[in-house]
């Protein structure tokens, strides 16, 4: 497996009581009480998200 690193933008802010990430890039979002939960949270989001399309075959199309 080839590890890929890369700088993702990630907007943070608040809604209600809860603290939102959203990576305009990947149209993904995911929230937490705090913004280090958020983040962690997001980056497990985004893990998930590259290993679906990746299993999938479709990780070209959806990156370009």
């Amino acid at each position: 497996m080839k590890n890929i690193e890369a700088k993702i933008p990630v907007l943070f802010f608040e809604e209600g009581d809860k603290v939102i990430a959203y990576s305009p890039a990947f149209d993904l979002s995911s929230c937490g009480d705090t913004e280090e939960k958020a983040r962690n949270r997001f980056a497990e989001a985004v893990a998930i998200f590259l290993g679906e399309i990746a299993r999938m075959g479709t990780l070209n199309e959806v990156l370009e």
